[in-house]
């Protein structure tokens, strides 16, 4: 079982945590907010709104997007939709070994539960479920994604082929805070290069296009490029200045292959990356 350095910060093992209900994994109340770290730098997801059908489905929308990110149904499966493919990411109420298909598509993958730990989260106890995603449903020791779903918390680990990962390092659940919230609200006096963020890409994975939002906490200028994972620019977004403040941008990923791609952005001597994955 892998627990990673960056998580030993913020988990500790113990054999005493059970978590309450199934919805526990996965918390979906409007203003809940979680802050990650990782390879490709920092970012920020927030229940904005949602809204309930006529089958009680329920739908979440992060980041101010005008189109639902998750629906949870009745069943308490959570799909995550990426245009017009729907991604069964999590089965709350699953078990140790139970797996599902993740990705409908002919060459998707299946998603199974490899493991059941108990731990504390930010000093709480919780019941984490490891969840891994790969291509043969025969063969669960071969997986491209793994995740860490927390009671309490929610995804609080993310692990990618060939390597990289994200970390939860702080969130809002219900009104109470944990672990470390970064204020990016622009100051005028501030020139701290670590105000300059990349703070979302919408949708994550995305069909084809992506929506960037940067933060700059004073006028600069920058570029905004993308990269393959062998290092080649396949993309240039921006190349300007803009002043103080929150700007959006988009990434177009038309004649792109699927595969991880990293946005860079580039003020002067900082540099901020955000891993995002095209899906075709």
């Amino acid at each position: 079982m892998r627990l990673l350095t960056t998580l030993l910060a913020v988990l500790w093992m113990t054999s005493e945590s059970r978590a309450q209900s199934p919805q526990d994994f996965f918390p979906a109340q409007v203003g809940d907010l979680w802050e990650y770290q990782g390879d490709f730098g920092w970012y920020r997801n927030a229940i904005t709104r949602d809204s309930v059908d006529a089958d009680s489905n329920v739908y979440l929308f992060y980041n101010d997007q005008s189109l639902p990110s998750y629906r949870i149904d009745t069943l308490l499966c959570v799909t995550r939709f990426v245009f017009s493919v729907e991604f069964l990411y999590y089965r709350l109420n699953a078990d140790s070994g139970e797996i599902w298909v993740y990705d409908p598509r002919p060459s998707g993958l299946f998603a199974w539960i490899a493991d059941i730990e108990t731990t504390f989260v930010f000093g709480q106890p919780s019941v984490i479920k490891i969840i891994r995603y790969g291509p043969d449903s025969t063969n669960l020791g071969w997986y491209y994604i793994e995740r860490y779903l927390a009671s309490s918390f929610g995804l609080i680990y993310e692990w990618w082929e060939p390597g990289e990962m994200t970390y939860l390092s702080g969130c809002i659940i219900d009104g109470d805070t944990f672990g470390t919230i970064t204020d990016v609200t622009p100051s005028p006096t501030s020139s701290s290069p670590s105000n300059i963020q990349i703070l979302s890409a919408y949708p994550n994975p995305f069909n084809q296009i992506s929506h960037l939002a940067v933060h700059l906490s004073y006028g600069t200028r920058f570029t905004l490029r993308v990269y393959d994972m062998l290092g080649r620019e396949v993309r240039k977004i921006y190349d300007g200045y803009r002043p103080a403040g929150r700007h959006r941008f988009t990434f177009n990923g038309h004649k792109l292959a699927s595969g991880v791609y990293i946005i860079r952005l580039q003020a002067g001597g900082v540099s901020r990356s955000r891993k995002v994955l095209l899906v075709k």
